[in-house]
């Protein structure tokens, strides 16, 4: 397994990139956060360590409590998304869900059966004001 991550700490506003759809990035310093690299580095890797030791001994998230803890720090949840899937296929609806294998379920309207994307760019639509 490979897991990737990137944490923008100490980059300024104007330093920041923007997304091919028009996102800006943000950082740690952009949002009023101070923090040294190496604490922060720690702690990541602290909490991996957890959630990765709780893994090797039971790999179902939903009783290890992973699930249930990952939801609530998901901000997808809830919010109007465009999923770009393989193959030059995309779906737009909210995303209203995580299944216990980890994909994010997405669909039109509340009462429609969600559809699981377990691959995929997921990019938060914003609506016009």
């Amino acid at each position: 397994m490979v897991i990737g991550t990137g944490i923008n700490v100490a980059t300024p506003a104007d330093a920041l990139p923007v997304s091919p759809t028009g996102l800006a990035g943000t950082s740690l310093l952009v949002e009023g956060a101070t923090v040294a690299r190496e604490a922060l580095l720690l702690e990541v890797l602290r909490q991996l360590e957890r959630w990765y030791v709780a893994f090797r001994a039971d790999p179902d998230p939903v009783r290890t409590g992973l699930l249930d803890a990952y939801r609530p720090l998901c901000v997808t949840l809830g919010q109007k998304v465009r999923v770009e899937l393989p193959v030059g296929r995309f779906m737009t609806g909210v995303a209203r869900g995580i299944d216990p294998d980890g994909r994010l379920l997405v669909s039109d309207n509340p009462g429609d059966p969600p559809m699981a994307i377990s691959a995929g760019d997921v990019v938060h639509v914003r609506t016009a004001a």
